[in-house]
């Protein structure tokens, strides 16, 4: 398959889901597909730049233009580049504000129809809007309400014929809004070097990984205190370990956790493979980010490949609609009172979530979706698919 995926930025290591794009762009093309990258709003960038980026030994062809460009001057060269390669595929994977620094894209929808007249798209939503929850304050509210009607307009101009999310809950959500979305589960961002076998039922020495940035108001204090409780009952030596690009949210954390007694070692940025290792070697992760959205996390579903039970220790964050679904077992919802069950679970495997496997689902659904619009056509047409293949 000839594929062109689109996204915001492809500065590597400053943008999640250009570094993602990378990444299944390389397993791709190493697959056996012809791919390339198109980034529509680069800010790290003053002039278009085309070149090769590696990503699984692979080079891969990625164009980028400045956010600092018209979207008419934009788009055009970027029909223009797209129409010399001439895929079958666009691949758009959509941030709000990856296409405008305030998240409010107005035209994007006339301007992506308009780049992929007459291509099949596959559209994968990895955010929505803003202001979901019931304790969103009225300004991200109204935002969101603007976003909600700028990724509706999209939605009905592209006509995607596939579109993914990550996350259960966006799939509900996008459900009342009338869009059919499979879910495409997040591969890990860091590969499993190390495999390490289940630990002991309760290891003396407990390992609690932070991995990646840390998002405010969750309840720190309540949840260091119950652990330093249950850790004096269960007889364990808990130590926190920080890995990644925390930003300011560790600082609390830092204070809070020695405040109580508990050691912390503050790792900072690693090499991956530095990263597998530490994974391989801990007991459990923490998340900060809200249940409803940890599917969406690059750093949980490395923790889950790694063998890790993640518990969620995050602010309140209740969606204003009701929305019934079920969280994966492994995504454990810290209340305080609950922290013991949760410190006694092993490491186990879970689903395999690997950037292979990932994108073999991937190249799947675009397959499969190409073999039925064939058959569709047969039909429209009139052929049998025998006639279809011995007509010279």
């Amino acid at each position: 398959m000839k594929i062109i995926f689109i996204c915001g930025s492809m500065e590597p290591g400053k943008d999640g889901v250009g570094d993602y794009t990378r990444r299944l762009c390389g397993i791709l093309q190493a697959q056996g597909n012809e791919v390339a990258a198109i980034a529509l709003n680069d800010p790290f960038i003053d002039e278009v730049v085309e070149a090769y980026q590696q990503s699984q030994q692979q080079q891969i062809l990625v164009i980028r233009f400045p956010s600092s460009w018209s979207n008419r001057k934009k788009f055009t060269q970027a029909h223009q580049w797209i129409a010399l390669r001439d895929p079958e595929w666009l691949s758009l994977q959509f941030v709000i504000y990856s296409f405008h620094a305030k998240g409010i894209p107005l035209g994007l929808a006339r301007y992506m129809s308009g780049l992929g007249e007459g291509r099949k798209w596959h559209l994968m939503f990895h955010e929505l809007w803003i202001g979901m929850e019931r304790q969103a304050p009225i300004k991200y509210r109204m935002i969101g309400w603007v976003q909600k009607i700028l990724i509706k307009n999209l939605i009905a101009a592209i006509q995607s014929q596939i579109i993914h999310t990550q996350s259960r809950f966006y799939q509900s959500v996008l459900s009342e809004l009338g869009c059919k979305a499979d879910l495409l589960p997040l591969f890990s961002n860091i590969p499993l070097i190390t495999d390490q076998e289940p630990s002991a039922p309760l290891p003396k020495e407990y390992k609690l990984v932070l991995f990646g940035h840390i998002n405010p108001g969750a309840p720190i204090e309540t949840f260091a205190r119950e652990l330093a409780a249950e850790a004096r009952h269960l007889e364990i030596q808990p130590r926190l370990l920080l890995i990644g690009r925390n930003g300011p949210g560790s600082n609390e954390w830092v204070r809070i956790f020695q405040e109580e007694g508990l050691p912390v070692e503050v790792m900072g940025e690693q090499d991956p493979e530095e990263i597998s290792e530490i994974l391989s070697a801990a007991t459990a992760g923490i998340s900060t980010t809200p249940g409803y959205l940890v599917e969406k996390s690059g750093t949980v579903a490395a923790m889950r490949l790694h063998g890790m039970p993640v518990v969620v220790v995050s602010k309140p964050w209740t969606p204003r609609k009701f929305i019934s679904i079920a969280l994966s077992k492994d995504h454990y919802i810290y209340h305080p009172g609950n922290l013991r069950s949760f410190l006694v679970q092993q490491r186990r495997d879970f689903e395999n979530n690997t950037l292979e496997n990932i994108s073999l689902r991937f190249s799947q659904s675009l397959e499969s979706r190409n073999s039925n619009l064939i058959k569709d056509n047969l039909k429209i047409t009139g052929r049998t698919s025998e006639s279809a293949f011995t007509i010279s």
